[in-house]
């Protein structure tokens, strides 16, 4: 039998970005061990943080809140600033 296979694109625009939010280490991790979403990665570049990375912070609207590295928080910082 065929199949039908559809790829959506989601575009996230966020509403606010917290810079410096958060350091990644073991408390963080501990605190995130029961939870679904362990926010153990950038949204938006996917790499992984380890231990002493700041985290930022992006509000997403009705996505959410997600954590993102410095790199991509200052991309998105910067990208609003020219509009």
């Amino acid at each position: 039998m065929k199949s039908i296979k559809k790829t959506v694109t989601t575009n996230y625009n966020p509403e606010w970005i917290k810079q410096e939010f958060l350091t990644y280490g073991p408390d963080f991790k501990a605190a995130r061990e029961e939870r679904r979403k362990k926010f153990n990665r950038c949204f938006s570049c996917n790499k992984p943080f380890v231990d002493g990375d700041v985290m930022a912070l992006a509000g997403f609207g009705r996505h959410g809140n997600k954590v993102l590295c410095q790199s991509c928080a200052f991309d998105l910082k910067s990208d609003g600033d020219k509009e």
